[in-house]
């Protein structure tokens, strides 16, 4: 694969612990699309209660493994995300 992405930017932000044998889910969507890179933002929640453990985010950059530089997000895969999603593009 010569197209794909590589992750610029995380951050999770650690709010309580979890013990062994509590029901979590565990969540994430694409939040923003930009020009070449978009947002992914993920919770873990306790499945009963709603408490939130952790939350974060990831920044996908579009990239060109074969040129080794970044690139506008192919239409195909920002259309696939925004239907997805429920974004607007």
């Amino acid at each position: 694969m010569d197209i794909g992405v590589i992750m610029a930017e995380s951050k999770v932000t650690y709010l309580a612990p979890v013990e062994y044998g509590t029901p979590v889910k565990a969540g994430a969507c694409t939040c923003r699309l930009g020009n070449k890179s978009m947002t992914v933002e993920q919770s873990i929640v306790h499945a009963e209660t709603g408490e939130v453990f952790a939350s974060g985010y990831v920044i996908l950059v579009a990239f060109d493994y074969h040129t080794q530089k970044t690139i506008p997000i192919p239409d195909e895969m920002r259309e696939k995300i925004a239907e997805f999603e429920g974004l607007e593009i």
